[in-house]
């Protein structure tokens, strides 16, 4: 009884949610343009546990139009993946 109720407060709440944003509708301000400084925050390493291994990042400074970075996840003494990552803007 008590997890149907739930499951109904729930389906109210969002069916509202949903409804209400929908009906709502106003025009859309202009978005603000992204820049590649706002980035500047995740340049440098981060280093961390996850999942009985690690989590090794690196991620440069912005620089020109872009930045890059590097993952890598290491377990057992054992290269497990990695990624390349590479952040472009107009």
């Amino acid at each position: 009884m008590r997890g149907s109720l739930i499951k109904i407060i729930c389906a109210g709440w969002l069916a509202g949610f949903l409804l209400g944003n929908g009906m709502a509708q106003t025009p859309a301000s202009p978005k603000p343009q992204a820049r590649l400084d706002d980035l500047k925050f995740i340049s440098g390493h981060w280093q961390s546990e996850m999942d009985g291994g690690i989590s090794d990042e690196h991620w440069s400074l912005p620089m020109g139009d872009g930045m890059m970075g590097m993952f890598r996840y290491i377990k057992d003494g054992k290269w497990k993946t990695d990624e390349y990552k590479y952040k472009l803007l107009p």
